[in-house]
C-alpha cells in the first residue's frame, strides 16, 4: 500500500503541541533563552531616560571639618544654648533647605554688655539675604522672649564651605543639590561623578549647575569655597 501523502515540513499535531512547549519553556525563562533583564542595573528616570542604579549617597557628603567642630564647642559650652535652638527655625533666604547654623551663617551666640550678642558672618561681601536674616533672627529671638540682644556681623574670618555642617550636606543632596566636596563633584541623583559642568552660576550665585553624563539629570552643584 502506498503511504499518505505529507506535505513536506508540515507537523504532526504532536510536533505542534512540542513547538509550543518549547516557545513556553523560552518565555518563562529556560535553557537556551536570551538573559533576563530583570537584574541590570538600568532604570529609567522620572522624566524617562535610562539611568544607572543609585550608587551610596554617603559618598558624596564630606566629613565634618575643623572648622564646624570649633564652631560646634562653642555652642555646646554657650551660656545661651537655648537660643541657639530658637535660632534653628532660621532660615537662609537664598537656600531655604538650610538653617543659618547648619549653613555657617550664624557664628556664636555670647553674652554681650546688656544681654546676648549674636555673630554672623555673609557667605560673600555684599550679600543681599544678610538683611533678610537680620530681621529674622530679631523676630524669632523676640517671640521667644528674648529682649536687649543685639546681632553683629564678623566678616574675619570669612566664611567658607568648611563652616558648614554634615546635616547642611546631606540636606542639600536629599533636595537634589550636590554637597560642596573637594575633588570631583557627584550627581545627587545617581551618586556617580561623571559630570559636566553647564554654567559657572545657577539659581544663586552661591551654586554652579552641572549636568551629569550617566543618567543625562541637570543638577545645581554648592560651590566649594575655602
Amino acid at each position: 500500500m502506498t503511504a499518505p501523502f505529507k506535505e513536506r515540513g508540515a507537523l504532526s499535531p504532536g510536533s505542534r503541541r512540542g513547538a509550543r512547549s518549547v516557545k513556553q519553556a523560552s518565555t518563562q525563562g529556560g535553557g537556551g533563552t536570551p538573559p533576563s533583564r530583570a537584574g541590570s542595573p538600568e532604570r529609567r528616570s522620572a522624566r524617562g531616560r535610562p539611568t544607572l542604579a543609585r550608587l551610596d549617597a554617603s559618598a558624596a557628603i564630606p566629613l565634618e571639618t575643623p572648622e564646624y567642630a570649633a564652631r560646634l564647642a562653642l555652642r555646646q559650652a554657650s551660656r545661651h544654648r537655648e537660643l541657639y535652638a530658637l535660632l534653628d527655625a532660621v532660615r537662609d533666604p537664598e537656600v531655604p533647605e538650610l538653617s543659618i547654623w547648619d549653613l555657617g551663617v550664624l557664628r556664636e551666640v555670647r553674652e554681650g554688655g546688656g544681654g546676648p550678642t549674636v555673630t554672623i558672618t555673609p557667605t560673600y561681601s555684599g550679600c543681599p539675604a544678610l538683611s533678610v536674616i537680620r530681621e529674622d533672627i530679631a523676630a524669632c529671638l523676640r517671640d521667644g522672649g528674648c529682649q536687649g540682644f543685639e546681632i553683629v556681623e564678623e566678616t574675619r574670618p570669612p566664611w567658607s564651605t568648611a563652616l558648614m555642617s554634615r546635616a547642611a550636606c546631606a540636606q542639600l543632596q536629599a533636595g537634589g543639590i550636590a554637597p560642596p566636596v573637594r575633588g570631583p563633584v557627584r550627581c545627587p541623583v545617581c551618586g556617580r561623578a561623571e559630570t559636566v559642568l553647564v554654567s559657572e552660576f545657577a539659581s544663586t550665585a552661591c551654586k554652579a549647575h552641572y549636568r551629569c553624563r550617566s543618567c543625562l539629570e541637570p543638577f545645581d552643584h554648592f560651590k566649594t569655597l575655602e
